[in-house]
């Protein structure tokens, strides 16, 4: 093997060594995360669940299934007047006011979307018991802290209201 041909080899080397100690320290980094930090930022409600036995997280699901189904088409709308908005601000003739009413639309169904989805969750709280009640609304603060959390890199707490 020339001189050159090894110098070629061992910074090749070096390259592959360092990309691999960079991904098992990340690996390490991220297992050493308190929970809460790595906790994804998903839906708030799901993550909520996790304080419920079993039992309830399966009924919670089998509700806010039912509940997605029914605003499936709500939520349909809602996307098309996304799109039609943006298709609007794109088109060669500018119309503003059709923008507004597209994107007032949109807001209009993700609202009703929400609305719909937490009156089902309070329906939901409502045949809990109270201490299964408490457990329920601790999931929600834990799930909302793991999410500013995770939206506020570095940080380890939420700031005092």
């Amino acid at each position: 093997m020339s001189g050159r041909s090894l110098k070629i080899a061992l910074a090749a080397s070096v390259v592959v060594n360092v990309f691999t100690i960079g991904a098992v320290g990340g690996l390490v980094y991220e297992r050493l995360q308190p929970k809460a930090v790595r906790a994804a930022p998903g839906n708030l409600v799901v993550q909520a669940a996790a304080a419920l036995t079993p039992a309830e997280q399966a009924a919670f699901r089998q509700m806010l299934r039912e509940r997605m189904v029914q605003d499936r088409p709500l939520i349909r709308e809602s996307r098309q007047a996304r799109r039609r908005a943006m298709d609007q601000i794109g088109a060669p003739a500018f119309d503003q006011a059709a923008v507004n009413a597209s994107l007032a639309q949109a807001r209009a169904d993700d609202t009703a979307v929400r609305t719909h989805i937490e009156e089902g969750v309070t329906a939901f709280a409502a045949g809990l018991s109270p201490a299964e009640r408490a457990a329920f609304a601790d999931g929600f603060r834990k799930a909302a802290l793991a999410r500013w959390i995770a939206n506020h890199p570095g940080k380890t707490a939420a700031p005092a209201p």
